[in-house]
């Protein structure tokens, strides 16, 4: 789904219906239709409504900053019970026991290390991290509204957005069992040893030959044959644990020590056949920190090969164009191109649809903090909107829904979670957002003839994102994606409006301010926000 920027703006009606049989039928009927009614997604709002008169532009210029360093997460902990609370973005990115949910990649390093040691081994643990993370956004969409007959209006919104992720970590290494590889702090050593299981590895081969052609139902052959296999094994587990991932046990820990113990056995085994075998394998003398740390998601060797996990800003970037068009349904008044003031009781109903054009940048697999400009993919949406106006008090609302359409994106296949997924895992898949419901009710009252206060409640409900594989031979599961991807969201604002509209007075205008934030929601990895949002629109007769 496309990010939804503010959708619909501020109305411009001009009642003139003295019917007071349609006055009672809307007075007894609007109220319920409006219950069930209320706004969009995403970043910013509207105060009112989305027609406007025909033969007039109405240019807006809104700009939105959207602040977040929370969201409603969902878990469950370790006795299998659901846990739904809020969360620091920071929580996924936070262990006290860094290991494999941090770097998945680390369970090929434990494979290889427990083939290599040929005993069960403890699991990795670099030691604790805690992440504070803090996401904002300028959004600044411009919109262009043209009222092509008093029934009809359509428009276009591009929007423009800056991202930033405020990111402070720190690193303990205390109480790990893995340090930092000795490829990297002794490669010397490390070389000198796998060469030396080279050499090992081919005198063992002659020797098994030669016992072998004379006689291959020896036992010395057998021995011999079992003996190579054994180290061969040992050879391959051990060269692909040096040289991936960048951690590897600690000296004196117990998968240390099992790898010693199993490097002696290996030594008496080939010395008993004649052959020369290394007699101590490197381990990791010394620990991580915090560099060293953010060296493990960087670093291309170490199977992450990801973006600095540190603060980060994007350029100013083109989100998802809009192209829309909304219709007149039912109101007391026809837009005849003349602003003037309002009788005493106006009401509106209608409907619109809208296209979302997936022109914006998608977030990248390699930055973990990032979202993203917009969805890459489309949407259709359609909507109903009605308002009521008695004296000075008003009433606006909306309901609209949205339909999805898949797209190929790239992503890593981890669940949400594993906070620094290997590249290996990344695959082109086809990506489909959940539909998407939102409800919108705004009550508001005029203070004087240009000034109004406004609440806005809205509610947002996103069915789950679907995803499938295009590979014919990925083992990958991708519903993995899928997990928490659901979203429901309650809003609360208050704004205030400032127009010229009604009164007729000067150049037509409208200003306004919204302060918007989350009180509630689900889903796992919906952000909780706090929006500021500061509009203009300034109208034009372009015809009659």
């Amino acid at each position: 789904m496309g990010t939804i920027l503010n959708h619909n703006l501020v109305k411009d009606i001009t009642p003139n219906c003295k019917n007071l049989f349609g006055v009672a039928l809307i007075s007894s009927t609007l109220p319920t239709l409006l219950m069930a009614l209320t706004p969009l997604l995403a970043s910013t709002q509207e105060i009112s409504g989305p027609l406007i008169s025909p033969g007039h532009i109405r240019i807006d210029i809104s700009t939105s900053y959207l602040h977040s360093d929370t969201r409603f997460g969902k878990r469950t902990d370790r006795y299998g019970s659901l846990i739904k609370e809020e969360e620091p973005l920071g929580f996924d990115f936070s262990d006290a026991s860094v290991g494999t949910r941090i770097f998945p990649g680390l369970e090929v390093l434990e494979q290889n290390i427990k083939k290599a040691a040929g005993v069960e081994v403890e699991p990795f643990i670099l030691g604790s991290s805690k992440a504070v993370i803090t996401q904002s956004a300028v959004w600044l969409p411009i919109r262009i509204d043209i009222g092509i007959s008093s029934w009809l209006s359509v428009g276009v919104m591009v929007p423009f957005s800056q991202r930033r992720a405020e990111v402070a970590s720190t690193f303990n290494p205390s109480g790990a069992n893995a340090g930092i590889t000795p490829s990297a702090s002794d490669p010397i050593r490390v070389d000198n040893f796998l060469g030396e299981l080279l050499a090992a590895e081919a005198s063992l081969k002659n020797i098994s030959k030669n016992l072998c052609s004379s006689n291959p139902s020896s036992s010395n052959c057998i021995e011999s044959s079992a003996l190579l296999a054994e180290s061969q094994e040992f050879q391959s587990a051990i060269v692909g644990a040096f040289t991936s991932h960048g951690v590897f046990p600690l000296e004196g820990t117990v998968t240390g020590n099992a790898l010693q113990y199993r490097v002696q056995t290996l030594m008496a085994a080939h010395q008993g056949l004649g052959v020369p075998f290394p007699n101590n394998i490197p381990l990791a003398t010394e620990l991580l920190n915090e560099g060293k740390y953010g060296n493990l998601i960087t670093n291309p060797g170490y199977g992450v090969t990801g973006a600095p996990f540190s603060s980060w800003r994007s350029l100013w970037e083109m989100g998802d164009v809009e192209l829309y068009a909304n219709f007149r349904l039912w109101g007391s008044e026809q837009n005849d191109g003349e602003y003037r003031t309002h009788s005493d009781i106006n009401y509106q109903i209608g409907a619109g649809s809208l296209i979302r054009l997936g022109t914006g940048k998608v977030d990248l697999p390699e930055n973990f903090i990032d979202k993203g400009s917009g969805d890459g993919q489309n949407d259709l949406e359609v909507n109903l909107f009605g308002g009521l106006n008695v004296n000075r008090l008003g009433i606006w609302g909306e309901i609209r829904y949205g339909f999805s359409y898949s797209t190929l994106v790239p992503r890593r296949i981890s669940s949400p979670d594993e906070a620094f997924p290997s590249l290996q895992t990344t695959q082109i898949v086809r990506w489909k957002p959940g539909n998407y419901l939102q409800l919108r009710l705004t009550p508001r009252f005029q203070l004087t003839d240009v000034m109004s206060v406004a609440l806005d409640l809205t509610a947002f409900s996103k069915n789950m994102d679907s995803y499938e594989s295009i590979s014919t031979n990925s083992s990958s599961d991708v519903s993995l994606l899928e997990l928490e991807t659901g979203q429901d969201l309650l809003d609360i604002g208050i704004g205030v409006v400032y127009s010229t509209l009604q009164n007729g007075k000067g150049r037509p205008t409208e200003a306004r301010l919204l302060l918007r934030r989350s009180v509630s929601g689900g889903g796992g990895l919906t952000p909780k926000m706090d929006r500021i949002e500061f509009g203009l629109r300034l109208f034009k007769k372009i015809w009659n």
